[in-house]
């Protein structure tokens, strides 16, 4: 699975991520070349981070809202990274 921003300026490899064991089985041989490379990337790692700080926001969101709005805030779950946070 491939993360990629609307201008596919940058894509991460999300079973860069995952454990090994998992990650293995996941894969093609060519694939695990480009996953392999995309690991060594440090933007890679910093969009990572991103990605999980906005989902754990997301998540105590939706924890709280989900009850009473359910259609709205899965709605509102799409988002879009600014120029700035993409140069991090």
């Amino acid at each position: 699975m491939e993360v990629r921003n609307n201008n596919n300026n940058f894509s991460v490899d999300i079973e860069v991520f995952l454990p090994e064991n998992i990650r293995e089985s996941a894969k093609s041989e060519s694939r695990g070349e480009s996953v392999a490379n995309r690991s060594k990337v440090e933007k890679n790692w910093r969009i990572l981070d991103e990605a999980i700080v906005i989902s754990y926001s997301v998540f105590r969101l939706l924890r709280i809202e989900l009850v009473t709005r359910p259609e709205e805030n899965l709605k509102s779950l799409e988002f879009k990274l600014t120029p700035e946070q993409l140069k991090n």
